[in-house]
């Protein structure tokens, strides 16, 4: 997770193809579930927004 945000934010357009993004948005909420709730949230808030950040540009 840490990884994909970093990779995110690093980059002035998104860093994946559309299916990988596709991807990304589906299994990264399923993903967190394992986590505690107020980290998942935040992993979950910070990921989405460096997705919408490109957009915004």
């Amino acid at each position: 997770m840490h990884r994909l945000i970093a990779e995110a934010r690093s980059a002035e357009t998104l860093p994946w193809d559309q299916d990988s993004t596709r991807l990304y948005r589906k299994i990264v909420p399923q993903m967190v579930l394992w986590l505690p709730e107020e980290e998942a949230a935040q992993l979950k808030f910070e990921l989405e927004a460096e997705m919408e950040r490109p957009k915004a540009a």
